[in-house]
């Protein structure tokens, strides 16, 4: 056992920075969804079979609005400009990091102004709309730094804030929907909004003291000459993926909804290679086009692909397991057991459409 320990850490040291910042994003993502997973089934015992499809909707309309409400400048225009513009990094961040807060909290104000029209829309209590624009604010200002340090493939400083934020937020999760009673799905969103809110402010009162004020507005109208047409894409594939629950709940009821997040939540699992993968593969596709090294960007995702795949195999039969893990070893929920395997092979697809 002493010369297998040996023989891992001496293959660790022997990595390139780019193999161990692959490793530990990888592990960073299963660390995040072994947390998740671990909590779920205490969450959703407490839960009805409705306050989780209400959760369900929650999330899919959270999708939409943090296209919407940030023009999703942390992605796109910004991994771009860190790609061309490295050595003009903190300011780009801090340039794009405030126009995307700024156009949050002008949603934010307009959701105070018209929160029981949009209640009644969108089929959520006015305190659940709010929290999801601070949630949005929060995780928007967590995303500049995190896709920052994952360019830098700085993974210590990146592993250590993720991961503590991750579990924060799962213990917050389910100590607030076991003490806050009469709500235990309001519970859960504040263990959500909280510490996203608390850490984006702390992650951009530290980078933003390394910007130059006085330029914060140089990159803004090119930001969002470039991001403006890349949004009707974001929100089709968000629609693609989360109109599901909106729609089965406006047109069955909530508890369908319930049963169907459930299993989308088990099923969205496979993400936790997809998700893992893709954060080490997208700097390094990046990279890998502008200094046209084709040949080791085509066998990079094949064997990615091939990962992925066994994976999503996997779980698709440990289904019935899963199910009843998830839901608290309620058996209602294996009525969702039919959908699995179609869903999980829609993520698969609509996951490596982002790759190619």
């Amino acid at each position: 056992m002493h010369k297998i320990i040996k023989k891992l850490n001496n293959a660790y040291r022997s990595m390139n920075i780019l193999a161990k910042a692959s490793l530990w994003f990888v592990l960073l993502t299963v660390f995040d969804k072994a947390v998740s997973l671990i909590t779920q089934p205490f969450i959703n015992r407490i839960l009805s079979v409705e306050e989780v499809g209400l959760f369900g909707v929650y999330q899919s309309w959270y999708s939409i609005f943090a296209v919407l409400a940030t023009f999703k400048l942390s992605s796109g225009v910004y991994e771009v400009y860190l790609t061309k513009h490295n050595e003009d990094s903190y300011n780009i961040m801090g340039s794009l990091s405030v126009l995307s807060a700024l156009i949050c909290i002008a949603f934010l104000v307009l959701v105070f102004i018209f929160q029981r029209p949009l209640s009644k829309l969108l089929s959520l209590a006015p305190i659940y709309i709010i929290l999801m624009f601070i949630q949005i604010l929060g995780e928007c200002l967590i995303s500049f730094w995190t896709t920052k340090k994952q360019f830098e493939y700085a993974y210590k400083e990146y592993c250590f804030v993720t991961g503590i934020l991750f579990f924060i937020k799962s213990t917050l999760c389910v100590t607030f929907c076991y003490t806050i009673e009469k709500d235990r799905l309001l519970g859960r969103l504040l263990g959500l909004s909280i510490p996203s809110l608390a850490f984006g402010i702390i992650l951009f009162a530290l980078y933003i003291r390394k910007c130059n004020l006085s330029i914060v507005t140089n990159y803004w109208k090119s930001a969002i000459l470039f991001n403006i047409p890349l949004i009707p894409h974001y929100l089709s594939t968000v629609l693609l993926a989360s109109s599901d629950k909106v729609m089965i709940e406006k047109l069955s009821d909530i508890q369908s909804a319930g049963l169907y997040t459930l299993a989308y939540t088990y099923s969205s699992l496979t993400l936790i290679v997809f998700g893992a993968i893709n954060s080490a593969y997208n700097p390094f596709s990046m990279k890998a086009i502008k200094e046209k090294n084709y040949h080791s960007l085509a066998s990079t995702t094949r064997i990615m692909m091939l990962f992925s795949m066994l994976f999503a195999m996997l779980l698709i039969f440990l289904a019935p397991e899963g199910l009843l893990i998830l839901g608290g070893g309620k058996r209602e929920y294996l009525q969702a057991l039919p959908i699995i395997p179609i869903l999980i092979v829609g993520i698969f697809l609509s996951s490596f459409y982002f790759v190619f």
